[in-house]
């Protein structure tokens, strides 16, 4: 719609659009906060998941170290170094888990960007509308 066509619209018509359009931008607005926090929410859930298996790698690492160790002291062979290798492992893999888990779990993750982004956008534009058929 050009300059002219909007100066002969009533402004009832255009209070009226722009309470619908409003309305609708509100409406879509909300679908997209509930998309994106659906999203944060599925994340929070594999970054739970992640610590639980780190968690329990770690614990079974642990007690592969206990093994070796008890093991090594026993016997004072060479196999308990096989299982002190094996428990190091395990336990490496376990923290790299909790990190990546507890990492995907913070707070700084959560905040809904895209939303926020699009709401600056839509502010900006309704001022700037406001502007032109203030004058």
């Amino acid at each position: 719609m050009n300059d002219i066509e909007k100066e002969k619209k009533p402004m009832t018509s255009l209070f009226s659009d722009l309470i619908h359009n409003l309305g609708s931008l509100i409406r879509h607005e909300v679908m997209l906060a509930k998309t994106e926090m659906n999203a944060k929410i599925s994340r929070i859930e594999a970054g739970g998941a992640s610590l639980a298996i780190g968690g329990a790698m770690l614990y079974a690492g642990f007690l592969v170290l206990l093994l070796a160790a008890v093991s090594g002291l026993s016997y004072v062979v060479p196999t308990w170094l096989s299982a002190l290798i094996i428990g190091f492992v395990v336990a490496l893999v376990g923290a790299g888990l909790v990190m990546k888990g507890r990492n995907d779990m913070q707070a700084k993750n959560l905040k809904p960007e895209r939303t926020i982004e699009s709401m600056r956008r839509n502010i900006d534009f309704t001022k700037e509308e406001f502007g032109r058929t203030s004058r």
